[in-house]
């Protein structure tokens, strides 16, 4: 029995560590092709939701 919960606790922290956001990969691809106005503006928009505003990746 111990082994079935380790396994599922396992299992859910894989899976919820795994699920994030993909607010942040438009920012990667937009520094990667040096398009710094949409960088700037997406960046703009993140720190200003409440959701991401604390995120430090829309600050970078």
């Amino acid at each position: 029995m111990k082994k079935v919960f380790t396994v599922l606790t396992a299992m859910i922290i894989a899976v919820t560590a795994i699920a994030q956001d993909d607010d942040y990969d438009n920012l990667l691809i937009y520094k990667a092709d040096q398009y710094w106005e949409k960088l700037i503006r997406e960046a703009v928009k993140l720190t200003t939701k409440t959701k991401s505003k604390n995120d430090a990746l829309a600050y970078y």
